[in-house]
This record gives structure tokens, sequence and C-alpha cells, in this order.
């Protein structure tokens, strides 16, 4: 059994397939998940935009990305990331990485019980929460370990 570490944070998103499907935490709360199923079910029709907000932990400062087009896949296809029209301050860390094997665009997501990412000789989810990586990288939002 997991232990609860809603009000910790410190690995609140270490967590199974089963919960980032469903989502998980206190919508009013610091730490959520909405469900990639729901995600994905709202994007059935319609187009999409996605806005990551981000704060950090050095400044305080907040910096902000915007797509102008959001696509995430069923579960069947792993809850693969779409998104192209970055804006923003944050910079786009989905297309542009220093490294090409840090993209996380076209990415499926990855647990740590469910290993959809690139990376060969291990799983991004064990040290950087559940994504979307191809070999890890700098694009995670889900990081519980400081990474």
């Amino acid at each position: 059994m997991q232990k609860n570490t809603l009000d910790e944070g410190s690995d609140i998103f270490n967590r199974p397939w089963i919960d980032y499907r469903n989502g998980f935490g206190d919508p009013a709360g610091k730490y959520f998940w909405f469900g990639n199923e729901k995600i994905y079910q709202l994007m059935t029709t319609g187009n999409w935009k996605l806005r990551v907000e981000v704060q950090s932990n050095d400044t305080g400062a907040w910096y902000s990305a915007e797509y102008e087009s959001f696509r995430l896949s069923n579960e069947a296809d792993k809850y693969a990331l779409n998104v192209s029209g970055y804006t923003g301050d944050a910079g786009d860390a989905y297309n542009v990485a220093t490294l090409y094997e840090w993209m996380a665009n076209g990415m499926n997501f990855t647990t740590f019980d469910r290993d959809n990412d690139e990376y060969p000789t291990g799983n991004c989810a064990t040290t950087q929460g559940g994504g979307w990586y191809m070999k890890c990288g700098t694009s995670s939002l889900n990081s519980f370990r400081g990474t």
C-alpha cells in the first residue's frame, strides 16, 4: 500500500498508471492530477490549448508556456502528447531541449509501473514522476525528488 503524501508533496507524483489514468489529489489543493482519461475524453471534440505555469524555486518568479494546439491520445495509444504553437517565457520544454533525447512532444505517458519511454536502461518515471519522456530530460512537471 502506498502511503498518502498529499500533505507532504515529496512523492505525490510517484504514482502508478491507474492513478494517472483516473486522477488524484484535491482540486482545491496544491497537488492535483485531473486524470489522463478525463483529459482525453474532453479533447474528443474541438480544439484545445495547453497553458503551463511554473514558479522558480530560486527566485519565486512565475513563468508560462502556452501551446496553440494540444492533443492527448487515448489509453490504447498510451496517452501520447502532441503540442505545437508555443508562446511564453518559460521555454518550450516539450519541443526544444539541449539534447534531442530529452524531447517530450509526441512521447507516450510513462509511470513507474508502465515504462513507455525510450530510455533503454531505465524508466524515467522512477526518478521524475509520471510524464511524457523520450529519454528523460528537462520537461518533467511531476518531479518528486527535486530532479
